[in-house]
């Protein structure tokens, strides 16, 4: 996609200012934290949004100490509901004593759908940073919080959490793997982004790339459709966009002159600086 600018006037200049700030603060604020895999992302860009300074300190508020982990409580619970498999490859874990007619065992990781990283911090700085991504997230993907409810404090909760297969995990958290949801409830179409060349493990995934969640034990419920789905979606954008290619396509460098240029060829990245 291209971005092409056809005005001299300030007004537009300041707005096209105010888009590649935008742009910016959807990047670091969205996709750069949802690809952290529990690492740490970078200063937030500010919105250029008015208003948005009492939306941020009001999140802030309710942001509490760091979520504990709970890794070891979620990995029993998980196991237990998902009847010791992958939900995706239905590989057994290694360590469970599986039953003779088991194909495939492997090492499972509870696995975070919402990134762990995203409530986690240490510092006033990072809890500040992590207000305006969550600030971000609820704007873009605004059922999270008025349908589930779902906060900072949810992270570690069980509809957050599923089994997954240590291969399958690590592409399932760079959302190169997601889960589309389908018109049967709790059925899902395995998606991925691989033209060519799958990993090992879809040698293990149903033919019609078809699952269907279930509840081993009824005492935990089963991931949230809510939070599968805006996995699927931020996987479709990261993707679609090279890990914001739009954005950067927004950013890009065309000539770099100090006013919008007739051609629309402004540098309009560097002026917005």
């Amino acid at each position: 996609m291209q971005i092409m600018i056809h005005s001299h006037s300030s007004t537009t200049f300041s707005n096209i200012c105010q888009l590649v700030q935008l742009a910016k603060h959807i990047d670091t604020a969205l996709i750069q934290p949802f690809l952290a895999l529990g690492g740490k992302s970078k200063p937030v860009t500010p919105s250029p949004r008015f208003g948005t300074e009492g939306s941020i300190e009001n999140l802030l508020s309710k942001i509490d100490d760091p979520v504990v982990r709970e890794q070891e409580r979620l990995r029993t619970q998980c196991l237990s509901r998902d009847g010791y498999r992958c939900v995706i490859t239905k590989a057994y874990e290694e360590t469970a004593n599986p039953p003779p007619q088991i194909l495939f065992v492997g090492n499972l990781i509870a696995a975070h759908i919402i990134p762990f990283c995203l409530g986690s911090f240490s510092t006033n700085d990072e809890a500040r940073g992590l207000g305006e991504i969550w600030q971000c997230f609820y704007r873009y993907f605004p059922g999270v919080r008025s349908r589930l409810n779902f906060t900072q404090a949810s992270i570690n909760d069980m509809q957050n959490v599923m089994m997954l297969e240590t291969a399958v995990h690590t592409y399932f958290g760079r959302f190169k793997l997601a889960l589309e949801p389908t018109s049967v409830e709790n059925q899902y179409r395995i998606w991925h982004s691989f033209a060519t060349g799958l990993p090992l493990y879809a040698h293990s995934l149903p033919q019609d790339r078809i699952i269907t969640l279930k509840a081993q034990n009824g005492r935990y419920p089963l991931p949230s459709p809510i939070l599968i789905e805006t996995h699927y979606l931020i996987a479709r954008i990261i993707n679609a966009t090279g890990r914001g290619e739009v954005v950067n396509d927004i950013l890009r460098d065309y000539n770099g002159t100090p006013t919008l240029a007739r051609d629309g060829t402004t540098d309009t990245y560097k002026d917005c600086d």
